[in-house]
């Protein structure tokens, strides 16, 4: 980037796709006009953090857009990613720890949203307001399937399931919704059985719940234990693994989706508390011996990170309740996928979602959204046999 402006600031590219980018920044009020090769336009922004939408863009190509404010110009480029192989097939998207019911935010949970809950459209608290803007963005980007990742609710509580069940029959639209549990899902004592809870708010939910679409089987399992924060793939591993030998041989890649993300060392961070290294290599490794056209995607930890295992990539994406607050969308191709994490950009969600960077000391603000490369990628199906 070049030539940042004065009055607009934080100017970042937060996401990229083929024909696609999303721009984050934040500014004082006023009309702001975005132009690159394609098009021209202009937003009238009401001052604070906000984000602008591109579409239109060339494949595979880079482009400059500029923003000029106030007379002033920031030039962001612009690279696009490259459309994977093949026809276009179907698009799924993920939200993770939304946790619905929660009050605060951060390690110490000293963070509050103080939006004024009397006037709209602050009337729902932050976590309803951004789990709504992800379900509409998604509906909006064309995802024909939707799978929460787990952490739905804070505290597994009544209230806060019906609250889901809410969101998604106002907002769900066509899509079809797939739920696993996470660990506040689960609390050692919870008020009502979450599979049960999760299945009354509209979600297919089972221990392993399999969907085939165009070109992929979505695999969406329980990898949380009651009563704590650690993952596991003991339970339902080899059922996914069996599942996913079986899409191969029906010429289909797999989708696994899972709460926990597979630890990336022997030595257990208090702050992730994922499934166990050893365990998860095991399983990545019988993944993609069944399988070698995996991906593996995860919540959890919040934050936005990629790795790949051997022929398996594996991704784990942050919250919708708080910074970067973001959304997943996957479109599969027949040759490959597309990954992309866009931030939520409602009006009633990005003030609070902007606020709560300040988490760890203002710590979480360069930790949680990871790298562009992490967000947003295309990645070829490798070819050759599986099991």
């Amino acid at each position: 980037m070049a030539g940042v402006a004065r009055g607009l600031q934080r100017v970042h590219l937060a996401a990229v796709e083929d024909t696609a980018a999303q721009i984050t920044f934040w500014a004082p009020p006023g009309e702001i006009e975005l132009r690159h090769p394609e098009r021209s336009d202009t937003i009238e922004h009401p001052g604070g953090p906000g984000a602008a939408e591109l579409d239109g863009l060339r494949p595979a190509a880079t482009v400059e857009v500029v923003l000029r404010h106030r007379g002033a110009a920031t030039t962001v480029v612009v690279r696009t990613l490259a459309t994977p192989p093949g026809e276009a097939l179907c698009r799924i998207a993920t939200v993770s720890d939304l946790h619905l019911g929660a009050e605060s935010h951060g390690f110490t949970g000293t963070l509050r949203d103080r939006s004024p809950r009397d006037s709209p459209p602050f009337g729902d608290p932050a976590p309803v307001r951004c789990a709504r803007g992800a379900l509409v963005a998604a509906g909006r980007w064309g995802a024909d399937v939707l799978v929460g990742k787990g952490d739905l609710t804070h505290h597994g509580r009544v209230e806060e399931w019906q609250q889901l069940g809410l969101l998604l029959a106002e907002h769900g639209g066509s899509m079809t919704c797939v739920g696993i549990p996470g660990n506040h899902d689960k609390p050692r004592a919870p008020e009502t059985d979450h599979a049960a809870a999760m299945r009354a708010a509209g979600l297919r939910a089972a221990d392993v719940e399999i969907l085939d679409v165009d070109g992929a089987r979505i695999i969406a399992f329980d990898s949380a234990e009651t009563g704590t924060r650690l993952g596991t793939v003991a339970r339902h591993g080899a059922a996914v693994v069996d599942a996913a030998a079986d899409a191969h041989r029906d010429g289909r890649a797999v989708l696994v989706f899972l709460h926990h993300p597979l630890e990336r060392s022997p030595v257990r961070k208090p702050h992730t508390r994922g499934v166990a290294w050893s365990d998860g290599r095991r399983f990545a490794a019988e993944l993609a011996r069944a399988n070698p056209r995996a991906l593996l995607s995860a919540g959890h930890t919040h934050r936005n990170r990629r790795r790949d295992l051997g022929p398996v990539v594996h991704t784990e994406v942050g919250s919708t309740k708080d910074w970067p607050g973001v959304w997943a969308g996957y479109a599969v191709h027949e040759g490959g996928i597309r990954q992309v994490v866009r931030r939520i950009s409602a009006a009633d969600a990005i003030g609070w979602i902007d606020h709560s960077r300040w988490a760890a000391g203002g710590l979480w603000w360069p930790y949680s959204p990871g790298r562009l490369t992490d967000r947003c990628f295309t990645h070829a199906w490798p070819t050759g046999p599986g099991r």
